[in-house]
């Protein structure tokens, strides 16, 4: 019992009742940052999050101090519920982190738990989705294929691709989840999301070429978190043309949450080798320069992004006042048979802001997200647009101005009246 329980009960004044003291950690925000933090067991080590990976400092009873901003993850963390329960999801991720220093200041992963008590496994959960679910993230890898074309060949945003009909290799064939039925540019292949499109860059891109690109990206090896609990990635036996194809739109490669957000952050952030932290890092912090891209072609992919969520896939991530670049996603999951369930969906968005000049990173996701009953009550629909995306706006709208991010007022002529008297009075 805490202190002011015990100060109740001692004042009864009954006889016989004793208090002995006892050294337990409390968490005062509950299930707020459960797998951020973690948790300890009865002799206080560590078990997960940063309970688990500072645990050897934390028993000398060193202070740590955490990248997390309680602001931001308290939002983060009441939006994702909301739609969580919404679309009735078998989980949920969110990831907001500092694409500079590679600070996570929010990780959710919805359902979770109350670290004070021990949890129910049918309501709550230990599991931290951020890093230990791996997924076959769908569209986000062609801001990767495209990226690795646009700088390693002679593509660039105007060539053309005839994504008329299927592409058949071997046994496969690749469709696209709304086809075009016409030639598209490399930039309407990302705007439209195409996966034929984006399968005929990366074949004529080359096997090898894609290959070394995902591995400089850290998409084919282990997490470079500082959390003790993270998956390896399934990556595939063989990398042939079926693979360079399906893996230019993530079908083929199970990646975690986190090592997206990685990925990623490396293509826009200051040409820094980009590791996740939950700790905080000095200003001094000696970072890795690493140049995998040209500021030419990141120029090509954040104008991509940003016209994504004016005119793309990503038009319900639009926030007026605020440049927000993304990608959505939505991929297949794999049923007992091998093959791929139309029902059951991982939908995704990823973004970044403000797009000009990037400081953050984010990436939402919904594990088999369900739309209302006049969809029957199933997930066909349930696209990373239609799910991910619109939750993103409603968590980045709330959580710009905490990171002083100013919202920009783009006055029209049409609401401003000029007199002769040279003062100018505007209606908003």
């Amino acid at each position: 019992i805490t202190a002011p329980v015990a100060k109740k009960i001692n004042n009864l004044g009954i006889p016989g009742i004793e208090f002995i003291p006892v050294i337990k950690r409390f968490y005062p925000q509950g299930n707020l940052a459960s797998h951020y933090l973690g948790h300890v067991n009865e002799t206080l080590g560590g078990v997960s999050g940063a309970e688990r990976t500072f645990n050897d400092l934390l028993i000398k009873g060193e202070d740590v101090k955490l990248g997390i901003d309680i602001r931001v993850q308290y939002v983060v963390r009441d939006e994702l519920y909301n739609a969580y329960k919404k679309f009735r999801a078998k989980s949920a991720t969110a990831i907001i982190a500092d694409i500079n220093t590679g600070e996570i200041i929010s990780k959710v992963s919805i359902p979770d738990y109350n670290p004070n008590q021990s949890i129910d496994p049918k309501k709550d959960s230990y599991r931290n989705t951020a890093t230990l679910n791996l997924y076959e993230m769908g569209s986000t890898f062609k801001i990767f294929s495209i990226a690795a074309a646009l700088e390693g060949s002679e593509i660039n945003i105007d060539t053309k691709f005839d994504a008329r009909k299927p592409i058949k290799i071997a046994k496969h064939i690749i469709k696209d989840y709304h086809p075009q039925n016409k030639i598209l540019t490399t930039k309407e292949i990302f705007l439209k999301s195409s996966n034929i499109g984006s399968s005929l860059i990366a074949l004529k891109l080359g096997n090898s070429n894609l290959k070394n690109f995902y591995d400089e990206l850290g998409l084919l090896s282990i997490s470079k978190i500082n959390i003790q609990e993270k998956a390896k990635p399934m990556i595939p036996d063989k990398w042939g043309e079926v693979e360079t194809a399906t893996l230019s739109f993530g079908h083929g490669l199970s990646i975690s949450p986190i090592q997206m957000v990685e990925a990623a952050a490396m293509l826009f952030n200051e040409n820094k080798l980009f590791s996740a932290t939950i700790k905080k890092r000095p200003l001094d912090y000696n970072y890795q320069k690493i140049n995998l891209i040209s500021n030419e072609t990141k120029e090509i992919i954040k104008n991509l992004m940003f016209e994504n969520t004016i005119t793309g896939t990503a038009t319900k991530a639009k926030i007026n006042g605020y440049e927000i670049g993304g990608k959505t996603a939505t991929g297949e999951k794999v049923n007992i048979y091998g093959k791929y369930d139309k029902t059951k969906l991982v939908s995704s968005f990823l973004s970044v802001f403000p797009i000009k000049k990037p400081k953050y990173i984010s990436l939402i996701l919904f594990d088999e997200p369900k739309l209302e009953k006049k969809y029957k009550g199933n997930s066909i629909g349930a696209t990373g647009g239609v799910t991910a995306a619109p939750t993103t706006a409603r968590i980045l709208k709330r959580v710009m101005p905490l990171l002083g991010i100013v919202k920009q007022l783009n006055n029209k002529e049409d609401i401003i009246v000029k007199n002769k008297d040279k003062l100018n009075f505007a209606s908003y």
